[in-house]
C-alpha cells in the first residue's frame, strides 16, 4: 500500500503482507489475518522487516529459478487485471497488498520473493508511464526478509500457494520439492519433516490435501502427469478419471518406493490405455481395490527382495492392429500437447525478458494457446472413444474367429476387420 502519510497500524497476514485494517475480508488473497494486533513499521524480528517501503523498480532484480513455483514466471490474469484497472482509473492504492523482497546477504540486492505477477505489473505501468492519484508504477511497496536463502525458499513457496491459484500439479510441485529438500520418510528426521509438511498441505490445500500429496510422488516426466497436464481443458468426467487414476498411483508410489518411473507408465497404460480402471470383470473401481491387486502383483514380481524391472500387468494381452494404432495416436497427442505447452512457455519467458506488455504476449502466444487447447480437446477425444476402439477389436476378433471355424475365407475376413478398424480411426 502506499500512502503520502506514514499509516497508523498495519496488520500482519498470514503469508508475511500487510493490510491497513483487521475489518471483514482483510487479507483475503494473503491466507487470512495472522493476528488482530497491529504491528509497528521499522520494527525488525527473526530476520523479517516490518517495514513498508517504497522501493523503485530498479532495485529490484528476479530469480525465478529461486522463487518462482509456477511453470510461467508470473500469472498473466493478475498482471493483465492490475493493468487494466490501472488504465481505466479503477485502481485503488489502498487495495494493494506489498510484495516481499529478499535482501541477498552475497551481494546485498533484494529480489523478488513473492509477488512476481504485482512486480510486473508494475514494470509495464512504469514503462507505459501511467498515473493513479499522481503516483506514478516506478517504485512498488515491499517489505524485505533478510534470512538465508534456504528459508527464503521456503517461505516463497508457501507464500505462492496463497496468492492467485495455481493448480494442482504446480502446488504438487512445491511439495516434491519439499521432499527432496529433505522431507524423506526413510530416516527419523525425514518422518519429522515429512509429518510437518502433511500439516502445512492440510493448512494449505484442505480437502485437496491428499490428492495434491499424490501428485508430488509422480514423476513430472511421466504418462500420468502429462496425461493431468493434457487434459486441464477436457470434459469434467475424464478430468476425474485421469485425476483419480492420478491419486491412486501417486499413493501408491507413496506407499512403495521400490515402484519406478516405469512401473508408473506401466500401471497409468493398464488403468487407461488398457481399461483396467471400471467396474467390469478384471477392472478395479476404487484405490482399495487398486492397491490390493498391485500388492498381488508386487508380490507375484518380487524375487529376493527385489522387484523386476517390469510388473508386466499385461503380458497375457496381444493388441489388435487397431489398438495398436490407436495407441500410436493417443502416444502422439500426448507427445505434441507436451512440445506446445513448452513452446507456450518458452515464448512467455522469452518476451517478458525482452519488455512485452501483458496484451502483448497474449495477443503473440495466442495462436501456440489455441492450437494446444485444440490438441487436447483431439486428446481428450481419443481417451473418450477407447471403448469403441476396444469394440472394433473385439469384432476383429471375432472375424478372425468366423473367418477359420465357419468358412474358408481365412484371407478375406481379417483383412475387411483390419481396414473397418482402420477406418474407424482415420474418420
Amino acid at each position: 500500500m502506499i500512502l503520502r502519510r506514514k499509516p497508523r497500524q498495519l496488520y500482519r497476514c498470514r503469508d508475511g503482507t500487510f493490510s491497513t485494517h483487521k475489518r471483514r475480508g482483510a487479507c483475503n488473497w494473503h491466507g487470512g489475518l495472522k493476528t488482530t494486533d497491529p504491528v509497528k513499521l521499522g520494527n525488525r524480528r527473526g530476520g523479517q522487516s516490518a517495514d513498508v517501503e517504497l522501493i523503485p523498480l530498479r532495485g529490484i532484480h528476479v530469480a525465478h529459478q529461486w522463487f518462482q513455483n509456477r511453470a510461467a514466471p508470473y500469472s498473466l490474469r493478475s498482471v493483465q487485471n492490475i493493468v487494466e484497472a490501472a488504465r481505466s482509473g479503477n485502481f485503488k492504492w489502498a487495495n494493494l497488498d506489498a510484495i516481499t523482497v529478499w535482501r541477498n546477504p552475497a551481494d546485498r540486492k533484494r529480489y523478488v520473493l513473492s509477488g512476481h505477477s504485482r512486480h510486473e505489473a508494475f514494470r509495464q505501468l512504469c514503462e507505459a508511464g501511467i498515473k493513479v492519484d499522481g503516483r506514478d508504477f516506478c517504485a512498488i511497496p515491499a517489505k524485505t526478509f533478510t534470512g538465508s536463502l534456504e528459508a527464503a525458499k521456503k517461505l516463497a513457496l508457501e507464500s505462492n500457494t496463497l496468492s492467485t491459484k495455481e493448480t494442482d500439479l504446480e502446488r504438487a510441485t512445491f511439495y516434491r520439492r519439499q521432499r527432496e529438500a529433505g522431507a524423506d520418510p526413510g530416516t527419523a528426521r525425514g518422518r519429522e519433516r515429512a509429518g510437518a509438511m502433511l500439516s502445512l498441505a492440510k493448512r494449505l490445500e484442505g480437502r485437496n490435501a491428499n490428492t495434491i500429496l499424490a501428485f508430488s510422488f509422480l514423476s513430472p516426466t511421466g504418462k500420468t502427469w502429462a496425461a493431468l497436464q493434457a487434459l486441464a481443458d477436457g470434459q469434467a468426467d475424464s478430468r476425474t478419471i485421469i485425476k483419480a487414476v492420478g491419486r491412486w498411483i501417486g499413493n501408491a508410489r507413496r506407499r512403495n518406493p521400490q515402484l519406478t518411473d516405469f512401473h508408473e507408465n506401466e500401471l497409468y497404460e493398464w488403468l487407461v490405455m488398457r481399461k483396467g480402471y471400471g467396474s467390469g470383470a478384471g477392472q478395479v473401481n476404487s484405490e482399495q481395490k487398486f492397491l490390493k491387486r498391485l500388492e498381488s502383483i508386487i508380490n507375484r514380481r518380487t524375487t529376493f527382495g527385489k522387484l523386476e524391472e517390469s510388473l508386466n500387468i499385461q503380458s497375457a494381452v496381444t493388441l489388435s492392429p487397431v489398438e495398436r494404432q490407436y495407441n500410436q495416436r493417443l502416444e502422439d497427442a500426448r507427445k505434441q500437447i507436451k512440445e506446445l505447452d513448452k513452446e507456450l512457455q518458452t515464448k512467455i519467458k522469452n518476451l517478458t525478458a525482452r519488455g512485452a506488455t501483458a496484451a502483448d504476449v497474449a495477443r503473440i502466444t495466442e495462436p501456440i494457446e489455441r492450437a494446444l487447447r485444440r490438441t487436447r480437446i483431439e486428446y481428450q477425444g481419443l481417451v473418450s472413444s477407447y471403448d469403441q476402439v476396444q469394440e472394433a477389436a473385439r469384432n476383429e476378433q471375432r472375424l478372425f474367429g468366423v473367418g477359420s471355424a465357419a468358412t474358408g475365407r481365412t484371407g478375406i475376413l481379417p483383412v475387411l476387420a483390419l481396414v473397418g478398424g482402420i477406418y474407424y480411426l482415420t474418420r
